[in-house]
């Protein structure tokens, strides 16, 4: 789970190709068989989610790692459930 910032609307506004690369980072999971979906949680606006299918912790490390949202600061903390 993600926790973004109070501001992340305004973020994501000054800087048009945040959502772009985020998506392109799930769809390339997506293609692999690892992720599942994602979404953020509204009203309000203030975290989100994504489902993995993988037997490797180091794949999700990887994905968050290389998100978008959190090497912009977007993020303030990742909170994963690993089953």
């Amino acid at each position: 789970m993600n926790v973004y910032v109070p501001d992340v609307l305004e973020k994501m506004e000054t800087d048009p190709l945040l959502v772009p690369d985020r998506l392109e980072l799930a769809r390339k999971y997506v293609r692999e068989g690892k992720f599942l979906l994602g979404g953020t949680f509204a009203d309000p606006l203030d975290s989100g989610a994504a489902v993995f299918k993988t037997d490797s912790k180091s794949d999700v490390e990887d994905f968050v790692n290389a998100d978008p949202y959190k090497q912009k600061g977007l993020v303030t903390c990742d909170k994963g459930h690993h089953s």
